[in-house]
């Protein structure tokens, strides 16, 4: 974890981890996952500007994903 994640993480609360088995980062707020990749933003930059403005913008700017879909579910 880089030090811009601790600080937004301590700032927003949350946590930054990588999901299992691809390694995509992943962002958890509230019990909603974040995937902070495939969007032109760059991750840490959206925090840095996030700490500046006091607001968390990670979650207006990247997908909320499914990663533990329906077991239910033919796909």
């Amino acid at each position: 974890m880089t030090k811009t994640e601790e600080a937004f993480t301590a700032r927003f609360g949350g946590q930054v981890f990588y999901a299992m088995p691809d390694g995509r980062c992943v962002y958890e707020y509230r019990g909603r996952d974040y995937l902070l990749e495939g969007a032109m933003a760059d991750p840490e930059a959206i925090m840095r500007d996030s700490l500046e403005r006091g607001k968390n913008l990670l979650i207006t700017t990247f997908p909320v994903v499914d990663l533990y879909p329906d077991p239910n579910c033919d796909y």
